[in-house]
């Protein structure tokens, strides 16, 4: 496992290229700077899964609701 290095854009670059198994890893390590990047990255992977995911739920009742309708 790798820690993340550098300057705080950078550390946020690499982030974005590591995987979620590693980004666990490096995530609870301890509270320093390359830990809690690790931990925000994860929390801006889960909130855009999060929206996706509520977006098709979204788009899958208007055509339930345009089904019963015909």
């Amino acid at each position: 496992m790798d820690k993340l290095h550098g300057t705080p854009s950078e550390m946020n670059a690499q982030a974005r290229k590591l995987s979620d198994a590693e980004l666990i890893e490096i995530a609870h390590l301890d509270e320093a700077t390359f830990a809690l990047i690790a931990r925000a990255e994860l929390q801006r992977r889960n909130t855009w899964f999060s929206d996706t995911t509520l977006i098709v739920a979204m788009i899958s009742m208007v055509f339930a609701a345009i089904a019963l309708l015909l």
